[in-house]
């Protein structure tokens, strides 16, 4: 994690806890003191604020100077089970600002949108192919001495049929299939399995 020498670190600023999940869970945490811009999304290589990788025992615990954050926490929890299904459980949060839609033909950088919002809204997107992914958009992160960030999150153990899921890997093996003009698309359900089920993820964000 990259931090301003000169700048006094908050112990434990941000702490993070999530139980239930299948091992190893994915995170990544990208946090940035200003409002990105599109030059900066999906990257994210300018924020300075970064811990990702895998975590065996689902806690996160983050020193970072007093102020005003910007960013994204992704939790990635899907398992593959090849030739059988995919058990889905996936969650981004947005802290401070949202990304645009792209539509079908444009797929340039997508406009950057600051999120003033006072309590954390769940994001209902567009697009033509969804996947079970959760989406959130909170307000931005102050944190000082006094007011330290403590996200809670809880992967559900059971899991359930997941119809987007199912369609996005058959319209994936479709699509290969089709631009290659082969079969090859097989290679999509050979990897993913032939249907898809969905943990949904409980949490703290108000």
């Amino acid at each position: 994690m990259k931090n301003e020498e000169k700048l006094a670190l908050i112990e434990d600023a941000i702490f993070i806890k999530i139980t239930g999940q299948a091992e190893p869970l994915k995170v990544k945490l990208k946090l940035k003191p200003s409002l990105p811009d599109k030059a900066d999304y999906p990257k994210l290589e300018t924020f300075p604020i970064s811990a990702e990788g895998e975590t065996f025992d689902g806690i996160i615990k983050i020193d970072v100077p007093a102020g005003k954050y910007y960013g994204i926490l992704e939790i990635n929890n899907t398992k593959y089970y090849p030739l059988l299904f995919t058990d889905m459980s996936r969650m981004n949060i947005f802290f401070g600002f949202y990304p645009g839609e792209h539509t079908f033909l444009n797929l340039s950088p997508r406009e950057i949108y600051e999120n003033k919002v006072k309590s954390c809204e769940n994001s209902e997107k567009s697009a033509l192919i969804k996947t079970p992914l959760i989406t959130m958009n909170c307000g931005a992160l102050t944190i000082d001495e006094s007011n330290k960030v403590f996200l809670e999150f809880k992967i559900e153990e059971e899991n359930s049929f997941s119809a987007e899921g199912t369609f996005f890997i058959w319209v994936a093996a479709a699509y290969v299939s089709a631009t290659t003009n082969s079969p090859f698309g097989l290679i999509v359900p050979a990897i993913m399995g032939t249907f898809a089920m969905e943990r949904k993820i409980e949490h703290n964000l108000k």
